[in-house]
């Protein structure tokens, strides 16, 4: 039996994802989380090493936890040929390496891709984030990379993370529904209220579009994306309803009132979300790009088939394979 623990330097660079799409591909392989951040919805089946109690760092219960964990993963690897275990992240990855010793682990390393610190052939963060995992590291995995820059990833980091000493390193492009957060997300960001439907907060936004920033036909407009929320002023039904009209997941309307009453006729038809912001329409398109829509949205089962795919012919399903034979 082996284990793969997926480590970070950081939370949220996408370790749940990654480890539930290569228990896929493994076929006979069982994934499971460390610990669960707070805030996030329960697992529909918890697989969590440590009881959810995020309020405390996972160290401060590490020695009373451990005995427990190991019997976790013991008692279910009977029916698997391999573990993969999300990490947390915590503490600058130190958390993450005890945990991978504690286990018996390999242990393998998720970067988000930042051009800022991996540019220009540029290791040294890389080097930096490998010198906390010691010698159980054994992978490297870069993740997000924007699709412009996959071949600078391929061609010339990875070759110099090679040649700097560190593990094999892989890449992982960037994809928009991987980077999506959910309209839960965003309107907890944006503190809205809730005015229609809230059972529909968990779906997907691989794009929001604001009304009133273009000059073309409200048709046109919204029919370029079939998957989107809308974010425009709540007393624009010109708007409104041509949005609803081309595949419409969500409304966020702006200036503090919820939709008129024939708008809400078409919301009731769709039962699709409705919040209520009091700010602007582009203040509150600010405050999204600048925090929900930095694209690091949270686990969702949606992701794990997109993430499949892109990891079935990579060398880091070849290495799985491997490990798992």
């Amino acid at each position: 039996m082996r284990r793969i623990y997926l480590g970070s330097t950081e939370p949220r660079v996408g370790k749940t994802v990654i480890a539930s799409a290569l228990a896929r591909l493994a076929g006979d392989g069982a994934a499971f989380r460390a610990t669960a951040p707070k805030g996030n919805a329960a697992e529909p089946e918890d697989t969590r090493l440590f009881p959810p109690d995020p309020a405390n760092d996972i160290s401060q219960r590490f020695q009373a936890n451990i005995d427990a964990a190991r019997a976790t993963l013991s008692n279910a690897e009977s029916g698997a040929e391999l573990s993969i275990i999300d990490g947390t992240g915590l503490d600058g990855g130190r958390v993450d390496a005890a945990l991978a010793e504690a286990l018996d682990a390999d242990l393998w390393l998720v970067l988000w891709y930042d051009e800022h610190s991996m540019g220009e052939g540029d290791v040294s963060s890389t080097r930096t984030a490998a010198g906390q995992f010691g010698d159980r590291l054994s992978r490297i995995i870069i993740n997000a990379v924007p699709e412009l820059r996959m071949h600078y990833v391929e061609s010339t980091l990875l070759t110099t993370i090679a040649d700097a000493g560190l593990p094999p390193a892989s890449a992982i492009k960037q994809d928009g529904t991987l980077s999506a957060p959910t309209m839960r997300e965003i309107v907890e960001h944006l503190e809205a209220d809730v005015v229609a439907y809230p059972e529909g907060l968990d779906v997907l936004v691989p794009r929001v579009m604001v009304g009133a920033l273009a000059l073309d036909g409200g048709i046109y407009y919204y029919g370029q994306a079939d998957e989107k929320i809308v974010l425009t002023r709540w007393d624009r039904p010109d708007l409104q309803m041509p949005a609803m009209a081309t595949g419409c997941q969500g409304l966020i309307l702006t200036g503090g009132q919820g939709p008129i009453p024939y708008v809400q006729n078409r919301v009731d038809e769709l039962q699709i979300p409705v919040a209520v912001v009091p700010g602007g329409t582009v203040a509150t398109a600010t405050r999204l790009s600048d925090g929900a829509l930095g694209g690091r949205g949270q686990m969702h089962p949606d992701k794990i088939a997109v993430m499949a795919s892109q990891l079935q012919d990579s060398s880091l399903a070849q290495e799985l394979l491997a490990v798992s034979a």
